[in-house]
């Protein structure tokens, strides 16, 4: 099970934007909405199980001295449309690489 969340997580690692993805043009904007989006997945998910997943208790965040906002921001800093500072942020892109990392945290 952790080789095919590995496989999952490596083959879902250059993304590709898709029609019909929320851009935005700020990192803060970008946080606010993948904090959005992650809320609208718990609340549309029955399997207890499955909303474990988003309490990242796995994530090694706090023994770097980081936030979940600041792991957060390394997904959405990645989801940048071109790679330069003032590019615009693919957040469902971001969310989606972000669903693959917590499905592999959590297993």
């Amino acid at each position: 099970m952790i080789v095919l969340e590995y496989i999952n997580t490596i083959s879902n690692a250059t993304g590709s934007d898709k029609e019909g993805d929320k851009i935005v043009s700020t990192p803060i904007e970008a946080l606010v909405l993948l904090h959005q989006l992650i809320e609208e997945t718990k609340q549309n998910t029955v399997k207890e199980s499955e909303l474990k997943k988003w309490d990242f208790a796995t994530s090694p965040h706090v023994h770097f001295n980081k936030t979940l906002d600041d792991t957060f921001m390394a997904f959405i800093m990645w989801a940048r449309v071109k790679d330069d500072e003032s590019s615009m942020i693919n957040v469902s892109k971001a969310f989606r690489r972000l669903e693959t990392y917590a499905n592999w945290m959590h297993n």
